[in-house]
Parts: structure tokens; C-alpha cells; sequence
């Protein structure tokens, strides 16, 4: 490793990018040692900057060494459930949503208030009542009677 033929060989190996990751923890070595060839100085700076991005591909090495290699079968399978599941909860979300949205507007529709005598109510049966006196009121007048009342509008007779 001290020869600086095989050094300067190696350097130019790594700047045409055919080296190992072996030749090129020897450079990073070398380059992190005090004994540099003159000419090679000017390179220290990026192989010792280099030197320390390995460590965390090192780190990664051996964490991908210790679990267990899945196949593309085991993936492909993997991302279909992914994918259905992803389908049926985007499936529910919109149920969801439609059957919120059809509450709400079924509240809205089927909500009467009336006023009697005063009082705020929503009472269908307090409703059907006073329309029902209401009517019966006005047909017992003959001259204010529904039917009246249409003959005049649409037949002009009193």
C-alpha cells in the first residue's frame, strides 16, 4: 500500500470509476495516513471527505446482511395488499361520506316549524290540527269557502 506506483494507479482507477469498494478503502486509508506523495496532496481533502460516507453505507451493509432477503414474489404480493387495502378504505371513506351526506339532507328536508298562537313548534300532529280547524273554518263561510274562492279566480263568478 506504500507504493506510490500502485497508489497513483488507484487514484486514477477511482477518478474513471472502476474501482472496488476494497481499492477505495485502500485510497481513503492512504489519504488519512501522513505519509502522502507531494503531488497527491491536493486530493486529500476530497478522499478524507469521502472517507466518511462509507461508514454509513458499512452501517447499512450489515443491517441489510441481518434481515432477511425478500423476493419479488414476497413484494409483488406485498404491494397488491397495499393496493387493496388502499382501494377498500378509500371505498368506505366515500360510503361514509354518502351516507353522512344523505342524514343531512334528509334532516333538512323532513323538518317543519310552525308557529302557534305564538310558540314555536315542530309537531307534525299540532300542524295537521290548526290546518285542519283552519279549513274546516273557512269552508263553514260560505263566501270565503275554498271552492268559492277558485270559482271566482278561474270562472269569474261570485
Amino acid at each position: 500500500m506504500n507504493n506510490n506506483k500502485d497508489i497513483h494507479r488507484l487514484v486514477d482507477k477511482f477518478m474513471q470509476g472502476e474501482t472496488s469498494l476494497t481499492e477505495e478503502r485502500k485510497l481513503y486509508r492512504y489519504f488519512s495516513s501522513n505519509d502522502i506523495a507531494e503531488d497527491l496532496l491536493p486530493l486529500r481533502p476530497l478522499f478524507t471527505g469521502l472517507a466518511a460516507l462509507p461508514s454509513m453505507y458499512d452501517a447499512k451493509e450489515t443491517q441489510d446482511a441481518k434481515e432477511p432477503k425478500t423476493t419479488e414474489r414476497t413484494q409483488g404480493r406485498h404491494a397488491r395488499i397495499v393496493r387493496l387495502v388502499l382501494r377498500w378504505t378509500s371505498v368506505a371513506a366515500v360510503m361514509l361520506l354518502l351516507f353522512l351526506g344523505g342524514i343531512a339532507v334528509y334532516r333538512s328536508q323532513n323538518y317543519s316549524e310552525i308557529i302557534v298562537y305564538g310558540h314555536k313548534t315542530d309537531s307534525p300532529t299540532l300542524l295537521h290540527h290548526e290546518m285542519a280547524s283552519t279549513m274546516q273554518q273557512l269552508d263553514m263561510q260560505p263566501q270565503n269557502s275554498v271552492k268559492a274562492q277558485l270559482d271566482d279566480v278561474l270562472l269569474g263568478q261570485d
